[in-house]
């Protein structure tokens, strides 16, 4: 006969045996596909840019640098300002570092680190994208247009001159020469083509799959891919040869929201979600990684692929590296 005592004892063993069964089998079982790396920190990630050796990532957090080759975090270097939401980083030809952010823009040179403001010329207020033309003229996006800078003077452009929408949160030049402005406010958002002489506005009525615009990127083949979207709607559009065409989730696409578009060395396309992975799509049709497999986060903000071949992500909990890509 076992005593109460001793029976509530083997319940209770019991009941713990049950509770770590049920919850080994509610956690996702994988293994991280070959190459694949997380690097914690930073956390999370909105910009990438490589100096060198290095890649620097940009994110609510400031601003921290990484080996290429390691993967090891350097400690933030001495003199360095306090950034916070960091929403781009450029290096641009000359091998200086540019930031954007909350704050304002700075740059970071052989000398040192540098503020840029009203005094130079700079647009004050928060810096949202940053680009640099294949003349070497920087473009900077700001929550009311967008600044060309050529090295000596500034000159800013807004919805008086053409713009479709503000903030500027996105820029990108084809290789026609020609300018793309994305903005993905979620009430306001829009997409602004701006060849040297006119500006055309495209919206959902043209072509988009959501007015807010997230990414802008170009494939081997001339076509042009906007990643939009907020919150649960939108989708990835490709311009080619003067005709849109829109993918979402049925297409392949792991969510309806696109932070983030990528294309590697084997022509691959990366398109980061904000809730549901990466989705990849080749020539074998569409692959999604999520976090299941090995992805950092559920939302990639940003990509990136290095001299080396190596792509980054960034997401809302670290980065993803991964290597090789499309050797």
């Amino acid at each position: 006969m076992v005593k109460r005592g001793s029976l509530q004892l083997i319940v209770g063993l019991l009941a713990v045996v049950c509770i770590a069964i049920l919850a080994r089998l509610s956690v996702p079982e994988y293994r991280m596909p070959a190459g694949w790396s997380v690097l914690r920190p930073p956390e999370d990630v909105h910009a990438l840019a490589v100096q060198g050796d290095l890649v620097w990532s940009g994110g609510r957090d400031g601003l921290v640098a990484v080996e290429r080759q390691t993967s090891r975090l350097l400690p933030v270097e001495q003199g360095q300002p306090d950034f916070r939401y960091v929403k781009d980083l450029l290096v641009d030809s000359s091998g200086s570092l540019w930031v954007a952010h909350q704050g304002g823009l700075h740059r970071r040179t052989s000398g040192g680190w540098q503020a840029l403001s009203l005094v130079e010329g700079a647009p004050s207020g928060p810096a949202t994208a940053l680009f640099q033309d294949r003349s070497g003229a920087l473009w900077i996006g700001t929550e009311s247009g967008v600044v060309r800078y050529d090295g000596g003077s500034w000159r800013a452009y807004g919805l008086r001159d053409g713009l479709a929408a503000v903030p500027v949160d996105v820029i990108f030049e084809d290789r026609d020469g020609v300018f793309w402005f994305g903005s993905a406010s979620p009430t306001h958002g829009g997409l602004t083509r701006y060849d040297g002489r006119d500006w055309t506005a495209y919206s959902i009525d043209n072509g988009l799959a959501h007015n807010s615009v997230n990414a802008i990127v170009q494939d081997r083949s001339g076509a042009l891919w906007f990643g939009t979207g907020f919150h649960d709607r939108g989708g990835a559009s490709r311009l080619w040869n003067g005709e849109w065409t829109g993918f979402s989730r049925k297409d392949g696409l792991a969510g309806e929201k696109v932070r983030s578009i990528l294309e590697d060395r084997a022509g691959r396309l990366w398109f980061g979600s904000e809730y549901e992975g990466v989705a990849i799509q080749s020539a074998e049709g569409w692959r999604t990684v999520t976090p299941n497999e090995g992805l950092a986060s559920w939302e990639v903000k940003e990509m990136l692929l290095d001299p080396d071949g190596v792509l980054w992500m960034g997401t809302t909990d670290g980065l993803s590296r991964v290597e090789p890509v499309g050797q």
